[in-house]
């Protein structure tokens, strides 16, 4: 048995003596006279060592709660009861802390939930812009194919006739020179 053990069992020991050293002597005051009120005072008297004169139990142990239970239950009632409203009052105070929490919780899941449902709408704007997008790509290469086939079909009538696609940029680039003169 390690040295912590043995302390502990000492003091196991000893608490169960005192705890009986009290009954006993709250059982004797009873029996000599079971109308008289018992007080620490007649209590640790009781209690005195018959050599030394020195109460066996120290007068702050009888106010613990076991001992009192035993030589004042009126008073360890009222003990109970008084720490039973302060553990209410503590618990009332705590309650008042978590519902304050609570709804700075569920304002802060507000806000959140706005946010979200705000970038929800921006996103499904630019999936919508997406598509237009893709519609018009879609389109912008359906043009591009067509006039594609449209310049393959010029070059082969060019090619037909034998003229060249310098030669007709060239008469083209006069055409515009002649017209922006004529405009001024």
């Amino acid at each position: 048995m390690g040295y912590n053990q043995g302390v502990k069992k000492y003091q196991k020991e000893k608490h169960k003596e005192t705890l009986q050293l009290v009954m006993d002597a709250v059982e004797a005051i009873r029996m000599s006279n079971p109308h008289t009120p018992i007080t620490r005072k007649l209590l640790l008297n009781m209690l005195k060592d018959d050599d030394t004169g020195i109460p066996m139990v120290a007068p702050a142990t009888l106010y613990k709660d076991e001992y009192l239970k035993i030589w004042n239950p009126s008073k360890w009632e009222e003990k109970n009861k008084n720490h039973e409203l302060e553990q209410i009052e503590e618990h009332g105070k705590e309650i008042e802390e978590l519902t304050k929490e609570v709804i700075n919780l569920r304002k802060i899941i507000k806000k959140n939930e706005a946010k979200i449902e705000k970038k929800d709408e921006k996103i499904e704007q630019l999936l919508s812009r997406i598509e237009v997008m893709k519609t018009e790509r879609r389109e912008n290469e359906d043009t591009i194919e067509k006039l594609e086939g449209l310049l393959i079909a010029c070059d082969e009538i060019l090619a037909i006739k034998k003229l060249s696609v310098s030669g007709i940029a060239s008469n083209l680039k006069e055409g515009i020179t002649l017209m922006k003169e004529k405009s001024r």
